[in-house]
């Protein structure tokens, strides 16, 4: 599991968020609420849990020791 802290604006962490989402290589365990910090009204703070995705390779790969999520097959 990968845990990560992300402090930002709320339209950047939401936009990171969507990426993050998004990425195949990885799954959104948990998403925490946003947090202020330190009183301040333009920045928070959100605790992400994530896992990594672990693909399963074809033969070919396997044989050549390549894989096609970097360009070399």
């Amino acid at each position: 599991m990968i845990k990560i802290r992300l402090q930002g604006t709320r339209n950047d962490i939401k936009a990171f968020i969507k990426i993050l989402e998004r990425c195949a290589k990885v799954n959104v365990i948990r998403i925490s609420d946003f947090k202020r910090i330190n009183e301040n009204e333009k920045y928070y703070k959100v605790f992400i849990d994530l896992k990594r995705n672990v693909r399963k390779y074809d033969e070919k790969e396997l044989r050549t020791g390549k894989s096609g999520a970097d360009g070399n097959s």
